[in-house]
Formats: C-alpha cells, sequence, structure tokens
C-alpha cells in the first residue's frame, strides 16, 4: 500500500477535530502557531510556545481593546492558549 493511502486511511480514522490542521493560505504548509483546538465559532486556536508569552499577548489585548483573557495550556500539544476571563 502507497504513502497516500496509508495517511488516507489514518486520516478516515481520526476524529473529524483531529483530522483538520490549518495550513497557510500562502505556502500551503502547516501552521506551526496553531494547533487542532477551536474555539466557540470554529476558527483554529492560536498557541503560545510558553505561557509568558500568550501572558504578554494577554496584557497587550487588554491595554489596547480592553479584553480580559487568561492563558490555560493545551490539553494536546506543547504550549498554551488563551480564554476569556
Amino acid at each position: 500500500m502507497d504513502f497516500k493511502k496509508k495517511l488516507k486511511r489514518i486520516k478516515k480514522s481520526l476524529p473529524v477535530k483531529y483530522s483538520k490542521i490549518p495550513y497557510s493560505a500562502k505556502d500551503k504548509k502547516p501552521m506551526e502557531d496553531y494547533c487542532i483546538c477551536k474555539d466557540k465559532e470554529g476558527n483554529f486556536k492560536k498557541l503560545y510556545t510558553t505561557q509568558e508569552k500568550a501572558i504578554k499577548q494577554a496584557q497587550e489585548l487588554w491595554q489596547s481593546k480592553g479584553i480580559k483573557l487568561k492563558s490555560y495550556p493545551c490539553p494536546y500539544t506543547l504550549g498554551w492558549h488563551l480564554s476569556q476571563a
């Protein structure tokens, strides 16, 4: 069995939320700063590599737009997400 057929079979066996990884429209490569987690609107969540980076982004959004966010560890990868506080 060739690689493409094996990959297709694996993707079919995965739950839907795991089979759709976001890709950059420009270069068709996986977007490394996103993971399989989605927000309430169905968009992929931004993944921060450290909690410090997530907190810094949350502080910037609080100062610029008044949006209060908190950071939490991603349940699927080694990274952090932001959520409304």
